[in-house]
């Protein structure tokens, strides 16, 4: 079976490019344009792994982490962000928050696949 990757990104390039790039990889994909979509398809497309921005409008990653824990302690999180200023201390801080991994954009996408079945495998 395929793994279920949400990906949660108010961008619509950077969402449809990181959907063609998973989908492309295997993975079933299902998108959401920020966290109250992203907290609505979690509970209805029951995904193996969510994707998500940090800086989003209408509930930021953060905020849809937290949520997310709340409903599903055990799901699994990977957050991305483009955030520059400390971006090491930021990406870490997001681990303590609440993700399994992060990633900095600008990624590619043999970068994003890698992240993504690390992600998979090591909380399987």
């Amino acid at each position: 079976m395929n793994a279920r990757v949400l990906v949660v990104e108010d961008h619509d390039l950077v969402r449809s490019a990181i959907e063609v790039a998973l989908s492309d990889a295997g993975f079933i994909v299902a998108t959401a344009c920020h966290g109250d979509d992203g907290l609505e398809k979690f509970q209805s497309f029951h995904p193996d792994l969510v994707l998500t921005d940090v800086m989003m409008p209408h509930k930021d990653g953060i905020e849809m982490m937290r949520a997310i824990r709340e409903l599903k302690p055990q799901a699994k999180v990977l957050a991305m962000s483009g955030y520059r200023a400390g971006s090491i201390d930021f990406l870490s801080m997001l681990q303590r928050l609440g993700a399994n991994d992060v990633i900095a954009k600008p990624f590619d996408a043999d970068d994003l696949i890698s992240k993504v079945s690390g992600c998979l495998a090591a909380a399987a």
